[in-house]
C-alpha cells in the first residue's frame, strides 16, 4: 500500500491551497459514495455525454488554473482514508471545475489490450482534460481507447 504523507506537510501549504485541498477531499469522499451507485446515477457528474472525442479548446489561462486543481485533487487522493480511483478523481476534479467555470471533458478508456492477468486499474482508466491539456489522470494514455467523452 501507498505510504501516506504526514499531517504536518498539510498544514506547510498555503491556506488558499490548504482550502482546495480540503475541498478536494470533500469531493473525493462524495464521488466514493456516487460510485457506490450505479452508473447511471454517478455519469451525471461527468458532464454530458459528447459524440466527439475532442477536448473543448480553451485559454491558456484556463488550463493553467484548471492543471492546479487537477494536481490538487491527485495530491489529495493520495490523504483519503480509502483508495480513490481515477474515476473517483476525474468526478472530483470535474465538478471543482465546474464550481469555477472552467470548461473539462472527461474521456472514459478501456484498454486497448487487455491482458488476463491485468487488474481493474489496468483495463479501464478516466482521466480529465482542459483544451488539449490533461489535468487529471495522465497516466499511460496511449495504452486506452477512449469509449466515453462528457463535456
Amino acid at each position: 500500500m501507498a505510504r501516506r504523507p504526514k499531517l504536518t506537510s498539510f498544514f506547510r501549504i498555503p491556506g488558499r491551497l490548504r482550502r482546495m485541498a480540503l475541498e478536494a477531499g470533500w469531493e473525493l469522499f462524495r464521488a466514493r459514495l456516487l460510485t457506490m451507485r450505479p452508473a447511471a446515477v454517478y455519469t451525471k457528474q461527468l458532464g454530458e455525454a459528447a459524440d466527439e472525442h475532442m477536448p473543448l479548446p480553451v485559454p491558456p489561462e484556463d488550463e493553467i488554473a484548471a492543471a492546479q486543481i487537477g494536481a490538487v485533487v491527485a495530491r489529495a487522493a493520495a490523504w483519503m482514508p480509502f483508495r480513490a480511483l481515477c474515476l473517483q478523481q476525474a468526478i472530483a476534479t470535474r465538478r471543482m471545475l465546474t464550481k469555477r467555470n472552467l470548461p473539462a471533458t472527461v474521456f472514459l478508456g478501456l484498454a486497448r489490450d487487455p491482458s488476463e492477468r491485468a487488474t481493474a486499474d489496468e483495463r479501464a482508466h478516466a482521466w480529465v482534460q482542459t483544451g488539449r491539456l490533461v489535468v487529471n489522470g495522465d497516466r499511460d494514455l496511449d495504452r486506452f481507447a477512449v469509449v466515453g467523452t462528457f463535456a
